[in-house]
């Protein structure tokens, strides 16, 4: 009756205009109606069950909360090492009461009930009792959750870092639940091995990829046991999507070079997608929005050397869209996948192509292209176009509009159509204003043209020509101008033997004005760092972000970067706690008393975490540039105070990136700025005994490994970091008898000994530690052949022969490793022949120390590697060691190359 009832409403409703009813007949018509269904629902007997009838729903409480399980999941684990809030603890509350079944609620109370047992809170009372929680198990037993489960599910968050969950988690090969594998890879988890994200992406590749082609386990049975325990059913698309975005964030962080393996994943994933599926058209959607997305999260830039490490974004997207190609039917790419893709290549070098277009600019603005010869003639002006600009084309063709961040790409590209072109800039992508503040884009088209210029005149040029008559430069505008003002100048034109090209680097190029008379000089000459300084301040801008970092990190005193920082909006409190302490020149004499003056009276953590980490990174590199140098003459008063400048920084840092927070175990750069510093000859870093350089070589060697120490507790050391240590100990060698197990060099030896076995303990973890992969390099680290050679030089000079022999042997194993190495394979680059003259120094150190079966070896390996894998590194001959024992020898060393090589 009442179904009936429900039709005829809603024919009446669909034939109201065909039979000539009003909306007025309509509505009279509903209310009838509805009139009618409330009696007749009154009416209807309830059923026995006690479930009633009509539009009435269940209660959403105890069973489901208020807050995401898995949300409270994490709280809980982060309150372990974070203070406890009330709010967290009204949440672990709701958790407790909730008789919920689902995975995250129940792992999360047996965690607490495991915790209650040691220590009883409140908590125990909104637990279940043991008859209703064994109740609760057993209904999980049906699904094939058994409590051994949960309690090792519990077991594996239990972990006293992410490492060691890590290697919980894979401990045993079986499947876990997907919030379980979402909680290992949260964004506040921080990886300090690769192997821990190798471990999981192959657990990712047997579970949950390619269990998808293989057929249904025949064991399992049908229903929500099958759901629950097969892994090919949980990870849907949308699962799939969050897994890999959590994925390329901690590749990012930890292994960049691997982002090509992560993209052999997807393409495999979307594969088999589209082969299994039943439904063809919309396994064809998911498999473009999986594509897609997988661009768009390749455009991601790394913490670490972002602009170098964009070459393995690039490789990974170059292997989606090969997949792509050999498809039946390729994949779309939508506006968003267009600019992933140009965003990526405009932070690549240039192409032989490009390199030609740029040696063809003219010197003039706007730099037309100039024709050498009747191929030029020949070429349109499409044909000049970089491959930014050509991806900017395709998406054009593909029925996307042109929108004003696409304006700005396409001048840092080289080329707008249909406008001037401009100079092709290596950089990473302009900032992109969404919603509200999308019409700012146009200062971001502004100021990627201040960027795409090859002088500083052009650079001002480019400020003073105004997108809208009356538009004012924003700060993004004016910090591209502050990056011309500061930019090392080059002093030649561009030319084919030279590498660097107009738009490579920062630095910026002679300006074109040798037919210009003087007035015109002074006229078209841009203001100083000073003066626009000052029309950035009458115009009210301030400096904040990236503007303050520039100004501060280049600024000609202290007193002056001080200033940028009381004319920005920061805290007051925290610029006075960055101001270098006056103390007594007496009481900062060592590094002991410098370490018990900076611990009691130094700037606080809550102080310090007001200054934004870009602007804290700028202030610590200009102390270091102001750190003073040992010189033939007594320091005067502001030398001796300005000695600790490195202390400061030193101290600031082990407050701001305390090892045990997320900044500290992420951000590098101020770590990297000190070791650098700390690394350069003569350094003053005491107030005491300003003219003995064997003191001061021997302080900075001390803070050097205590620098290496906390930089290991935190994130873990990388290749700037032990390339600083190997100098600052080759500093201390001079005054040893190098190449001697005895104590030749007095208090110098215990620091040596622990120097050389911290440097040989880290190129050891860093070389190897990951287990070998098909997709994986062999190394997460960077080396670069600069750094071996800092590595190899140490240990020579400290006469550890079979380090170099194993150093040299993974260096030739390195090879075959595409990765690794990368530049020091290239005949064109620089790298090329640093790594030639590191196997000249091995020669020359480690020829009479060793026996020949060892060099014979390593030359044969050498050999075969030029047999099969077409090695082009070259073996160095007895002459070749020859002539570098006589180039570097000095005095300080001539006693050790007369033991070494003697009648050289």
């Amino acid at each position: 009756m009442l179904v009936s009832r429900i039709i005829r409403h809603r024919d009446a409703v669909r034939l109201g205009p065909e039979l000539g009813l009003g909306l007025n007949h309509i509505s009279h018509f509903h209310a009838g109606y509805s009139k009618t269904l409330r009696h007749s629902a009154a009416a209807e007997p309830k059923k026995s069950s006690g479930t009633t009838v009509g539009w009435r729903r269940h209660r959403r409480f105890p069973k489901y909360l208020r807050d995401s399980p898995s949300g409270t999941f994490a709280l809980r684990l982060r309150s372990r090492t974070t203070p406890l809030t009330f709010r967290a603890w009204q949440r672990f509350d709701e958790a407790a009461r909730s008789r919920s079944l689902r995975l995250p609620i129940v792992t999360l109370q047996m965690m607490i009930r495991k915790d209650e047992a040691q220590m009883k809170t409140s908590l125990s009372q909104s637990l279940c009792d043991d008859g209703q929680w064994r109740t609760r198990l057993n209904s999980l037993a049906f699904k094939g959750i058994s409590e051994g489960d949960i309690q090792h599910w519990v077991w594996i968050m239990e972990g006293k870092d992410a490492d060691e969950r890590i290697e919980r988690f894979v401990s045993v090969d079986r499947p876990k639940p997907i919030f379980l594998l979402f909680q290992l890879l949260r964004h506040d988890q921080r990886f300090q091995k690769g192997s821990s994200l190798q471990s999981i992406y192959d657990y990712v590749y047997r579970h949950h990829v390619r269990s998808k082609a293989s057929p249904p386990d025949a064991a399992l049975p049908f229903g929500a046991v099958r759901r629950t325990l097969d892994p090919g059913l949980n990870m849907t698309r949308w699962n799939f999507a969050t897994l890999f975005r959590l994925l390329v964030y901690h590749y990012l962080r930890v292994w960049p070079s691997a982002l090509p393996a992560l993209a052999k994943l997807v393409c495999l994933y979307v594969e088999i997608t589209q082969q299994v599926a039943k439904n063809g058209r919309k396994a064809y959607s998911d498999a473009c929005s999986i594509f897609n997305y997988a661009l768009v999260m390749f455009q991601r830039k790394s913490p670490v050397q972002p602009v170098f490490q964009m070459r393995y974004n690039w490789r990974a997207q170059k292997i989606m869209l090969a997949m792509s190609t050999t498809l039946p039917r390729p994949l779309l790419i939508n506006r968003s996948g267009f600019r992933a893709i140009r965003r990526v290549m405009l932070a690549l070098g240039k192409s032989p192509a490009e390199r030609r277009v740029a040696l063809r600019m003219m010197r003039t603005w706007p730099p037309y292209r100039r024709d050498w010869d009747g191929l030029d003639e020949k070429r349109e002006p499409a044909d000049d176009f970089s491959r930014s600009v050509k991806a900017g084309v395709l998406m054009h063709e593909a029925g996307y509009s042109e929108m004003e961040h696409d304006r700005a790409l396409s001048v840092l590209g080289g080329v707008l159509p249909g406008e001037a072109p401009t100079v092709q800039t290596r950089s990473l992508s302009p900032r992109t204003w969404t919603g509200r503040q999308a019409n700012l884009n146009v200062f971001s088209t502004w100021a990627a043209r201040v960027k795409a210029t090859r002088d500083i005149n052009e650079a001002w040029h480019e400020f003073q020509t105004s997108p809208t008559e009356g538009l004012q430069p924003s700060v993004q505008v004016y910090t591209e101008m502050f990056k011309k003002l500061v930019a090392i100048p080059v002093n030649q034109l561009p030319d084919p033997a030279h590498a660097l090209l107009p738009g490579d680097a920062r630095e910026v190029f002679p300006v074109n004005d040798a037919t210009l008379t003087t007035f015109e000089k002074q006229r078209l000459r841009p203001p100083t760092v000073e003066g626009l300084y000052s029309q950035m301040l009458h115009n009210g801008t301030r400096p904040v972000g990236d503007c303050l970092s520039v100004l501060i990190q280049h600024a000609p005193s202290m007193q002056a970067a001080m200033r940028y920082l009381h004319d920005s909006p920061l805290d007051k409190a925290a610029i006075s706690a960055l101001q270098l302490p006056h103390v007594p020149s007496a009481d900062s004499s060592t590094i002991s008393r410098h370490r018990r003056r900076d611990a009691a009276a130094g700037p606080t953590l809550e102080v310090l975490q007001q200054i934004p980490l870009g602007n804290l990174g700028a202030y610590i590199f200009l102390m270091c540039r102001f750190q003073p140098r040992l010189a033939a003459e007594p320091a005067r008063l502001g030398k001796m105070r300005r000695a600790g400048l490195i202390h400061h920084a030193i101290n600031i840092c082990a407050q701001r990136l305390r090892p045990t927070l997320d900044d500290g175990q992420t951000y590098k750069a101020p770590w990297h700025t000190i070791m650098q510093t700390l690394a350069q000859p003569k350094l003053l870093v005491s107030a005491e005994n300003t003219q003995d350089r064997r003191f001061h070589d021997r302080e900075a060697l001390g803070l050097a490994l205590r620098v290496f120490g906390l930089v290991k507790m935190g994130g873990g050391v990388d290749v700037v970091v032990l390339d600083g240590l190997c100098k600052a100990t080759q500093k201390c060698l001079r005054w040893t008898d190098m190449g001697l197990t005895t104590d030749g060099g007095g208090d110098l030896q215990p620091l040596l000994r622990m120097a050389h076995a911290t440097i040989v303990s880290a190129f050891s973890e860093m070389a190897g530690g990951s287990p070998a992969s098909q997709h994986h390099p062999a190394t997460r680290h960077n080396f670069t052949a600069g750094s071996l050679q800092s590595y190899m030089q140490t240990l020579g000079y400290m006469g550890d022969v079979d380090g170099m022999v194993q150093a040299v042997g993974w260096i030739l194993r390195m090879w075959e490793d595409e990765t690794v190495l990368e530049d020091a394979k290239d005949v064109l680059n620089g790298q090329y022949s640093t790594i030639g003259r590191v196997l000249v120094m091995f020669r020359a150190f480690a020829e009479t120390q060793v026996t020949g079966s060892v060099l014979e070896q390593l030359e044969r390996q050498m050999g075969a590697l030029q047999e099969r894998k077409y090695c082009t590194w070259r073996w160095p001959t007895q002459e070749d060691a020859d002539a570098f024992v006589r180039w570097h020898r000095q005095e300080h060393n001539a006693a050790f190359w007369s033991r070494v090589r003697p009648g050289v």
